[in-house]
């Protein structure tokens, strides 16, 4: 068995683009763990990422509280390279 700990890096913005309150609130950098998965060796990337993202309950498929986490987090988080809405919340082509 293997663990894995989940964590975010957010890009570090200047100073001059936030609001007076805001400046040094977010440091950027690495987040605190935000979830630790437990996985078998023989799991693939494809595999885990499923168990990160979904749970099946009562025959839906629903968004973990840890990825919903992870969500949040990547709204929140500042977007120096101007991706769209779309584009930040997709996998890296």
């Amino acid at each position: 068995m293997q663990r894995l700990s989940l964590r975010v890096y957010t890009s570090r913005t200047g100073a001059s683009s936030n609001h007076s309150f805001c400046v040094a609130a977010d440091g950027g950098g690495l987040t605190a763990t935000i979830d630790t998965v437990v996985f078998a060796d023989t799991t693939t990337f494809t595999q885990l990422r499923r168990d990160i993202e979904c749970v099946s309950d009562r025959g839906m498929f629903r968004r973990t509280p840890m990825f919903q986490e992870v969500l949040d987090v990547m709204q929140r988080a500042p977007n120096p390279h101007g991706y769209s809405h779309s584009e930040k919340l997709t996998c890296v082509k």
